[in-house]
């Protein structure tokens, strides 16, 4: 020490030199800054993970040629039967921008062109021993076309999955389904039914339908509710014969303007509604 115990000018210089910030203290300077990228960053993975999620489903679910498209639609609609990403994907295929132009039930009159490449949501036909489907121009209650179905005459006839639509309908919801039918010389012991499947099993259906010739076109209606539960909703004409043999069923039967709309009162079913 130097006289009168004052320190050495090297140690009075060494504490007056500036001391720099701790580590920690840059860190919390650029702390926002990162923490705006990082958020931006998260906001445009985001953004990725959905679309890449909204074209997978496009690819997979819409479209049947990949191989898995079905067993994905499956769990697509089982999963989100109100799912608003369906309905608008549809209405993209189908050439509409707003959901909201997207009916409940597509094509009811047959007037539009079959979908064979997105039929996930219009109708789809087939023919069998039993049965063979097909549009008549020839014969309709409105526009150009509806729908036939002509019986074969086979013994125990059983009509199952001929003609069918997939429906996506609220959970719990309350609908009406109607349709424009006539027949010509039908024989049969019990005739076909409009019905609404649910994981296979049946909502709702109209009476059988007479046998014989009607007297021009009939509107037949029913009404049904969809459980609560998850699944997936179907409108299907079906025959199940009632014994292990009945007698063979034969005739024309068409269909026209069918209409699918939600309700608010007690289920009912009728002809007129």
């Amino acid at each position: 020490m130097g006289e009168g115990g004052a320190l050495p000018d090297q140690s009075r210089q060494f504490s007056t030199q500036p001391v720099t910030d701790p580590p920690i203290k840059q860190y919390v300077q650029y702390g926002p800054s990162r923490a705006l990228f990082g958020g931006a960053l998260l906001v445009c993975l985001g953004c990725l993970l959905a679309l890449s999620i909204r074209n997978l489903l496009f690819r997979f679910v819409l479209d049947p040629r990949h191989e898995i498209s079905t067993a994905a639609l499956e769990a697509a609609v089982t999963r989100f039967p109100d799912s608003a990403l369906l309905n608008r994907l549809w209405a993209e295929v189908r050439g509409s921008t707003d959901p909201s132009t997207v009916p409940l039930l597509w094509n009811g009159g047959f007037e539009g062109p079959h979908d064979p490449v997105h039929p996930h949501f219009d109708w789809q036909f087939k023919s069998s021993e039993f049965v063979q489907v097909g549009l008549d121009p020839r014969v309709f209650a409105e526009g150009r076309y509806s729908l036939q179905l002509r019986l074969t005459g086979r013994d125990t006839t059983r009509i199952e999955d001929e003609v069918r639509q997939r429906v996506v309908l609220s959970p719990g919801g309350k609908y009406r389904l109607s349709c424009l039918v006539q027949t010509r010389d039908l024989q049969t012991p019990r005739g076909p039914q409009l019905v609404v499947r649910w994981n296979g099993r049946p909502l709702g259906a109209s009476e059988p339908l007479p046998a014989g010739t009607t007297d021009g076109w009939q509107r037949l209606f029913f009404d049904f509710q969809v459980p609560t539960e998850s699944g997936t909703t179907e409108i299907a004409v079906i025959r199940t014969p009632k014994y292990s043999y009945d007698d063979p069923s034969r005739g024309l039967i068409w269909l026209d303007d069918l209409r699918l709309v939600a309700i608010e009162s007690s289920p009912q079913q009728g002809g007129q509604p």
